[in-house]
């Protein structure tokens, strides 16, 4: 990926995005319970209970494949605000957000996934790939309406919409690399990185002033690179192919956790049951800890050469992470 280019500071602070009833769960770190943790029956926070449950409510309303898209980068209810804002923050590092947590959490996306099971799939495989596009077209609008607003505006403006509909397109992402072929997933990466850059750079927004005058949290408009390194393990895990360097050395200096896509109706603290995980042995990594930018960026890069070198890429797409 190229240097970060796109930081758009958000004025967007977390009481804004949770309820402060619930912020000493949000903010602890063990407080929460993940929907696959069934070992924790019994000591889910109530106001998580109540969360989970008001968000099963609404995905359940969208009993369609379309309806539950449209719904994708919603955050009006504060079940979903709340929710997804706590999985960003769960093993995160302070100057990171897991994306990928918020994308397992989010019941929508369940719905999708058993939607598009149901499907043959090579039909399941076009709608997501639709799904990706009409996704990374809103948020590009929202992106051109926010940049216009900005630079007219009296005052610092808000762009919580734009965070939501940067999930909407991480959704999409995770979903493709469910359903798609491994060089659909190349090519959407880089798609997704390509059509961004372009935006922000064409925007005329002066992202550096933004960022000062706001103080507030920091919102990439990049594809996050710990989000893109997740797909990257995700997809190398589908594929059975190993994450390894020219010399047959592992890339990846660190552990990596191991998470399930639970039904999306599914209780928190549930039984284990294997009927209720739609996917199992999902990796999962929600920080980076000490690596350095350009490490971080290396590693990206030599993930994705090691999947060309196994034959799930076609090694077409840009060849580093940044």
């Amino acid at each position: 990926m190229s240097k970060r280019l796109g930081v758009v500071a958000c004025a967007v602070v977390m009481a804004l995005l949770l309820h402060v009833t619930d912020l000493a769960q949000v903010t602890s770190k063990g407080a929460e319970v993940l929907p696959d943790e069934p070992e924790k029956i019994g000591s889910v926070p109530a106001a998580q209970l109540e969360r989970i449950n008001t968000f099963v409510e609404v995905a359940a309303e969208a009993d369609s494949i379309d309806a539950v898209i449209a719904t994708l980068d919603d955050y009006d209810n504060d079940a979903i605000s709340t929710t997804l804002s706590a999985a960003t923050q769960l093993g995160a590092g302070l100057d990171e957000q897991a994306m990928w947590n918020a994308v397992l959490r989010d019941r929508r996306v369940s719905r999708l996934y058993s939607l598009l099971k149901e499907l043959p799939p090579a039909l399941a495989r076009s709608r997501c790939r639709a799904m990706f596009d009409l996704k990374l077209k809103k948020l590009v609008e929202r992106w051109a309406k926010f940049s216009t607003v900005y630079k007219n505006a009296a005052q610092i403006v808000v762009c919580t919409d734009l965070y939501w509909a940067h999930h909407a397109v991480r959704g999409s992402v995770f979903l493709c690399t469910c359903f798609c072929v491994a060089s659909d997933v190349e090519e959407i990466i880089d798609e997704w990185e390509t059509t961004l850059t372009k935006a922000m750079q064409e925007s005329g927004v002066d992202h550096l002033k933004y960022m000062r005058a706001t103080g507030g949290s920091i919102a990439d408009m990049e594809p996050d690179e710990l989000f893109v390194l997740n797909v990257l393990m995700f997809v190398a895990h589908r594929q059975h192919c190993e994450l390894l360097d020219t010399k047959g050395a592992a890339i990846l200096p660190f552990p990596v956790q191991k998470r399930s896509l639970v039904a999306w109706d599914v209780p928190l603290g549930t039984p284990n049951d294997p009927q209720k995980r739609l996917e199992s042995e999902i990796p999962c990594l929600s920080n980076w800890g000490p690596i350095s930018a350009d490490r971080r960026s290396a590693i990206i890069g030599e993930a994705k050469a090691s999947l060309t070198r196994c034959g799930a890429f076609k090694g077409a797409g840009r060849s580093s992470g940044k």
